[in-house]
């Protein structure tokens, strides 16, 4: 198997790998990769997970601090904790599919004013290869597992920043890596 390097030549770690190939299947379904420019962050499987319930302001406030160290995030106003809460609230289920439990546990969010144990708050800074174009995006994004090893991910935030078309050497490796990733996808499918 071929190891996955990222723009710096770093190897990616398999649980990095993973998520790659999740949203190389997303953008195969709604053709674009998002892509964090944000300033690299510990290796996922060193970070903590925090297992108990977290204050919604706590996780608004880190998400904060981590947004004014981004070249991007830095400019952006910073998230409040009524502005997420507002967003579930508003919620609109013909615009935003979700099953009855992703719908009330975000509810709960909102009137609890808590995240559930393994529930992040994050950012995406770069959307790239969606009609041939590449995106600087601000998006604040809510996760929450659903099971084990699934969950639903809802954007708080959604803001264009601007846009460029991908040069063709952009468009090859874009087509590339997401081969490259299909087949990674296919291997990891057919593993015991």
């Amino acid at each position: 198997m071929l190891p996955l390097v990222n723009q710096s030549g770093r190897s990616f770690s398999r649980r990095a790998a993973l998520a790659l190939i999740v949203l190389a299947a997303a953008a195969i379904a709604a053709p674009g990769v998002n892509v964090s420019r944000a300033p690299a962050a510990p290796a996922e499987e060193n970070r903590p997970v925090d297992e108990r319930p977290v204050l919604l302001a706590d996780a608004v406030a880190e998400l904060n601090a981590q947004a004014a160290q981004d070249a991007i995030g830095k400019d952006q106003p910073p998230l409040t904790e009524d502005e997420a809460i507002a967003s579930l609230r508003g919620i609109s289920r013909k615009r935003t599919p979700m099953t009855d439990d992703v719908y009330n546990a975000l509810q709960k969010i909102a009137v609890t004013r808590m995240l559930p144990a393994k529930a992040k708050l994050d950012f995406t800074t770069g959307w790239s290869g969606h009609n041939g174009f590449d995106f600087t995006v601000w998006w604040a994004d809510l996760s929450i597992m659903t099971g084990e090893k699934t969950g639903y991910t809802y954007r708080l935030r959604d803001r264009m920043i601007a846009s460029r078309p991908l040069t063709d050497e952009e468009r090859e490796r874009l087509k590339v890596e997401l081969r490259a990733q299909k087949v990674e996808q296919a291997a990891r499918e057919g593993e015991p």
